[in-house]
């Protein structure tokens, strides 16, 4: 009883190191990427590093493939047969280079590293993934420039307008105000000239009739000086 219950024991022991030694033999890989990525539009390139560390015994070829996930949609990147998309092989590093990048290009990129001619169940595994943003670059359309440039263009030649306005205002101001007083002043000075004759013939005929006497003397004389000497000056006519 006691040899049998040994022998029990000693095969169950070799059966778990041989389990063990199996275990120990299976391959596994383990994958890491960036957790977030961000990148402007006019950088035209952005690479995903994907590093990898297999254990146990793997075959030395892995199979590398790239997902990318969006909002509504997930699909299977080709790297071998596109302009857009191509991979990096370094050592253990697989990575994805995305070439003319564009803001429908952000979403989640998983890695995915498989050993095919292996049976481990571990032998095939995934990142979390890295988060790609590409942030837009603000190109404005021709059309919007050109109703901007326009725009520009008139609100300069308004304020130009306006501007000759406030400057041409005074100028025509002034010259109508130096015609009015070349106009003026011929007028005034025939108004003066008439007010002075009808001031002076007023004033003659005040003195006239103060003066009576005087005014007929001096015509007394004005026809006496006027009259002829010679008194047979009529008596021949």
């Amino acid at each position: 009883m006691t040899e049998a219950y040994c022998f029990h024991l000693a095969f169950i022991f070799a059966f778990l190191q041989i389990q063990a030694g199996c275990a120990a033999e299976e391959c596994a890989v383990a994958v890491s990427q960036p957790n977030f990525i961000e990148v402007s539009e006019e950088s035209e390139t952005v690479t995903i590093h994907c590093n990898f560390t297999s254990s146990g015994q793997c075959p030395s070829i892995p199979e590398v493939l790239w997902y990318h996930f969006q909002q509504h949609s997930h699909r299977k990147l080709q790297t071998h047969s596109s302009n857009k998309y191509s991979l990096e092989q370094s050592g253990n590093n697989r990575s994805l280079r995305i070439s003319h990048i564009h803001p429908n290009d952000s979403g989640i990129y998983f890695c995915g590293i498989s050993f095919t001619k292996s049976d481990s169940i571990h032998s095939k595994n995934t990142s979390t993934g890295t988060i790609l943003v590409v942030r837009a670059v603000m190109v404005m359309p021709f059309k919007k420039l050109l109703m901007i440039i326009l725009t520009v263009l008139l609100f300069l030649y308004s304020v130009c307008i306006v501007v000759l306005l406030v400057l041409y205002k005074p100028i025509t101001w002034m010259s109508k105000i130096t015609c009015r007083r070349g106009r003026e002043r011929p007028s005034r000075e025939n108004k003066n000239s008439t007010r002075r004759a009808n001031f002076r013939a007023v004033a003659q005929e005040l003195y006239n009739r103060r003066n009576p006497r005087k005014n007929r003397k001096a015509a007394e004389e004005i026809s006496t000086a006027s009259a002829p000497d010679d008194p047979t000056i009529y008596q021949n006519l």
